[in-house]
């Protein structure tokens, strides 16, 4: 049994649609990227364990350790606000043909 080949990348080129959606799939694990990386980062440098220090010794912020506020409460408010501003001023849908078909025939769809 002999198995299809694909054409290589070069021979075709690729879709537009999907160009767009590999740049918003790079902008959105950057963002995780960064985010994890100060999260991380902030809490392993910050934590009260950190400084051998004991649990009643540590800087509280609304009762929360300070490490908490700022290396994983901050991160997760910042992801969640440029999770919601992505998706709706820079992720845009892609027209596809079925779609494209059904706007300059609106007839053809109907039984």
């Amino acid at each position: 049994m002999t198995r299809h080949v694909p054409p290589s990348n070069s021979e075709t080129p690729l879709d537009s649609g999907f160009l767009r959606a590999r740049r918003e799939a790079g902008a959105i694990l950057s963002l995780w990227l960064i985010c994890l990386l100060w999260c991380v980062g902030y809490c392993t440098q910050n934590a009260y364990f950190a400084y051998g220090l004991s649990a009643d010794e540590v800087k509280k912020v609304w009762g929360l350790p300070h490490w908490v506020l700022w290396g994983v409460f901050l991160p997760w408010v910042v992801a969640t606000g440029m999770s919601v501003v992505f998706s709706i001023f820079i992720m845009h849908d892609d027209e596809s043909e079925a779609d494209a078909d059904a706007e300059t025939d609106p007839g053809k769809d109907a039984p």
